[in-house]
């Protein structure tokens, strides 16, 4: 999991930039396990993407699994809705029953939205058996003090025909908006009681510290329990942050692990380093770098070897591209073999391939490159810089998560510094910028707390 974590903002960025100028309608996915200790692969499911809107989002996708050689069966389906606006609304899964030969609902999630398209409310129905109605289960309220400035979100059970309070988060923001602190609290059935939080700390407008406490209610004090500091390289991107956790014994911070980050002329990731603190010093785990070979995007890690005192080939995650650049296969995590010189699956190997449709939908050009600054990682509220925007009207940002869900919308003005200013939860997004419906920039971004 460390390992994966550390190369995310790598993948991010080989992977959205390269099919962004050109929209296809993606007909279907297979995904495969791999063979342990081999090349091979086995097909395990298959994905139909079986109806789009006018804006190309999906309406409806299909998932089966195979059975036996070459035998297929329906297993889930997967129906969305969307606002006028473009959020999505519902989203209902369905199995497929044998006896009936149709798809019966077995879960939904509801979404809704204020007048800013900030999402203020997730509710989700689940059947407790197959062929039973979907009831109640669990729901999540949000609150915003402005477009995109969430302070408040409160998660709830359905029990005995009533919703009852579980948990809820609350933010506090700083005069220049950026995220001071998040508590969590959960409810013990009369009143909210503190449980944890975090606290930002900044150095001239950028994040220094994330600092965790949870909260003891023996003493009622504050417990220190991690806290992870971010160093500056210059600008606007940092250089390395370090983990550390608190000893009670010697009531200080104790090294745990830190990871170094080397950017390119252009501020992309070029290489990120991760090291262990072990007696008194930092001692090399892995590093990743991507490399581009004919069609492929390779994110290779390699592990230090403390004998040789050198790098050694280690993992490798694979992307590969069309010759329109859309990516046709995702390959996951392969380890290699020096005794056969080749790379090999291991346990949770897996691989994802993606087939298109013939018809392009956009053919424009590919999308411009603004001249902008943008800390990558990013934190909620810091400064992004954008030169070459028009000075004139205003244009729109948008964020897109993993699954190409727009999860964020905010309206900024041309000519000036912005923010983008929500809580996202940790992981990589895709920023847009687009102006009357044209599309200005896109621009990969690693979210953290």
């Amino acid at each position: 999991m460390q390992l994966k974590l550390l190369l995310s903002i790598t993948l991010l960025i080989t992977t959205i930039l390269c099919g962004s100028a050109q929209e296809l309608v993606l007909d279907s996915a297979y995904y495969d396990v791999g063979v342990v200790l081999t090349e091979d692969f086995e097909n395990q499911q298959r994905r139909y993407y079986r109806a789009y809107d006018e804006q190309n989002r999906p309406l409806v996708i299909d998932n089966q699994r195979q059975v036996s050689d070459n035998v297929w069966e329906n297993w889930r389906r997967l129906e969305y809705t969307y606002s006028d606006a473009g959020d999505l609304t519902q989203l209902i899964t369905s199995a497929w029953q044998e006896s009936s030969e149709s798809w019966v609902p077995i879960k939904g999630r509801n979404y809704s939205y204020d007048q800013d398209g900030n999402m203020i409310g997730r509710q989700e129905v689940v059947a407790t058996q197959m062929g039973e109605p979907p009831v109640h289960t669990r729901r999540w309220q949000y609150v915003y003090e402005g477009p995109g400035v969430q302070t408040e979100v409160l998660f709830e059970r359905w029990e005995d025909d009533a919703w009852v309070n579980v948990s809820q988060q609350l933010w506090s923001y700083n005069a220049n908006g950026l995220t001071v602190s998040q508590l969590s609290q959960r409810w013990d059935g009369m009143a909210w009681q503190d449980a944890r939080r975090r606290m930002w700390d900044y150095d001239s407008g950028v994040v220094s510290a994330v600092t965790e406490q949870s909260f003891d209610e023996s003493t009622s004090e504050w417990r220190n329990e991690r806290r992870v500091g971010y160093q500056g390289n210059g600008s606007v991107l940092w250089g390395q942050s370090v983990e550390q956790v608190w000893d009670d014994e010697t009531q200080g911070w104790q090294n745990v692990r830190r990871e170094l980050i080397d950017y390119t002329p252009s501020g992309s990731i070029e290489k990120q380093t991760l090291q262990f603190w072990e007696n008194d010093e930092w001692l090399n785990i892995v590093q990743s770098q991507t490399q581009l070979v004919d069609d492929a995007v390779n994110v290779v890690t390699d592990e230090w070897n403390n004998t040789s005192a050198e790098w050694q080939l280690f993992t490798r995650y694979q992307l590969r591209f069309n010759e329109v650049g859309l990516k046709i296969v995702e390959q996951g995590w392969q380890y290699w073999s020096n005794q056969l010189s080749t790379w090999l699956n291991a346990d949770e190997t897996e691989r994802w391939r993606y087939f298109w449709s013939e018809a392009i939908v956009n053919t424009e050009e590919p999308v411009p490159s603004l001249d902008c600054r943008w800390p990558n990682p990013y934190q909620a509220g810091q400064t992004i810089s954008c030169a070459d925007l028009p000075l004139q009207g205003s244009f729109t940002l948008e964020l897109v998560n993993s699954i190409g869900q727009v999860v964020h919308q905010q309206q900024e003005s041309g000519g000036a510094d912005f923010q983008i200013r929500p809580n996202l939860p940790k992981g990589w997004y895709v920023c847009r910028i687009q102006q009357n419906g044209q599309l200005l920039h896109v621009q990969p971004l690693v979210f953290i707390p």
